[in-house]
C-alpha cells in the first residue's frame, strides 16, 4: 500500500501530520501536492468529493476505486485472490457504496422533512433509513427526534433508554434537550429523563452547556452551576473555544440563565472578535 498526499502544497506539513497520526502511518507517502499529476488524473477523474479515497491497482490494471471506509477485509482477499472472488469484492464495494449514497439521500430527506415539521414526510425518510441503516448509528436517535417534532412526549420518553451507548449519544441527546428547551410544551418527566441521560453521556463542553441548561429548566440549579463549569474546564483545556463556557458557568453561578442568543454571541465574538462598537 502507498499513500499520496494531496490538497497541499507544504511537504513540511504532510511530514509533520504522518509522524502525529495515531500509531504512525506504517506505510510509504509519497507526496503530490495541490494540483499534480496525480490529482488531475486520478482523483478528479475518479469524481472522488473526499479524502482519504482508495484506488486498487492490480498487475497494473486499476480495478476499483472508493473510499477505504467501504473495503473490508473480505472484500480485501477477493481483490487479492482474483477471479471470481475478486469480481464478488469488487461488486460487494460498489453495494455498499450505493446503499451509503441512499443512506444519504434519505437522511437529507428526514432533516428536510423535520425542519419543515412534516410528520408524514418524516415517517417515509425514516423507513429508507431504517432500511440502509444496518448498522443502526441513526434510526435510534431520528426516531427519537421524529417523536419531538410530533410532540409525542410519551413516545419521546419511552425511546431514550434505548439509545445505544456510543460516542454519537451524547449530540443526540443534547439535540433532543434543545427541542424541550425554552417555550417547549414538553413536560417536566421529559426533561427529567433527557437530562438523566445527557448526564451519563456528556463528555464534551458543548453536551456539558446543554446539561446545565436543562437542568437548569428543571430546578437543579446546584447541578446545572456543576456542568457548566466542567464544561468550561475541558474547554479550557482543549482546543475548544474556552471564553464562552467559561462566561456561561459564570452566568449560572450568579444566578442567571443567558439566552441562547446571548450565548451564541459570545460564541461568535471568540471567532471572529467584538462587533463593532463593543471593543474598549
Amino acid at each position: 500500500m502507498i499513500g499520496l498526499s494531496v490538497w497541499e502544497d507544504d511537504v513540511e506539513k504532510v511530514r509533520a501530520f504522518a509522524h502525529r497520526s495515531p500509531g504512525g502511518m506504517d506505510f510509504p507517502v509519497a507526496f503530490a501536492g495541490r494540483t499534480g499529476p496525480f490529482v488531475t488524473d486520478w482523483v478528479a477523474a475518479s469524481g472522488a468529493l473526499g479524502i482519504p479515497h482508495l484506488f486498487v491497482v492490480k498487475d497494473g490494471i486499476l480495478l476499483l476505486t472508493t473510499d477505504p471506509m467501504l473495503l473490508d477485509e473480505t472484500a480485501a482477499r477477493g481483490l487479492l485472490e482474483g477471479g471470481a472472488a475478486q469480481e464478488a469484492a469488487i461488486a460487494s464495494v460498489r453495494a455498499a457504496a450505493g446503499e451509503r449514497e441512499r443512506l444519504g439521500e434519505a437522511l437529507k430527506a428526514f432533516r428536510a422533512a423535520a425542519a419543515a415539521r412534516q410528520p408524514g414526510k418524516m415517517d417515509t425518510a425514516l423507513a429508507a433509513v431504517a432500511k440502509s441503516d444496518t448498522a443502526g448509528h441513526y434510526t435510534p436517535g431520528l426516531r427519537l427526534e421524529a417523536a419531538l417534532v410530533k410532540a409525542d412526549w410519551a413516545q419521546a420518553e419511552a425511546l431514550l433508554p434505548a439509545l445505544p451507548a456510543g460516542p454519537g449519544l451524547a449530540g443526540i441527546l443534547a439535540a433532543a434537550a434543545r427541542r424541550v428547551s425554552g417555550e417547549s410544551p414538553a413536560p417536566r418527566s421529559l426533561r427529567l429523563a433527557l437530562r438523566d441521560r445527557l448526564e451519563e453521556a456528556a463528555d464534551n463542553p458543548a453536551a456539558l452547556m446543554t446539561l446545565a441548561r436543562l437542568s437548569w429548566m428543571t430546578g437543579e440549579k446546584s447541578a446545572a452551576v456543576a456542568a457548566a463549569k466542567r464544561g468550561a474546564e475541558i474547554a479550557a483545556s482543549g482546543s475548544a473555544s474556552a471564553a464562552p463556557y467559561g462566561k456561561f458557568a459564570e452566568a449560572l453561578a450568579a444566578g442567571t440563565l443567558p439566552d441562547e442568543t446571548e450565548v451564541k454571541n459570545w460564541f461568535r465574538e471568540a471567532l471572529t472578535g467584538p462587533a463593532p462598537g463593543k471593543a474598549g
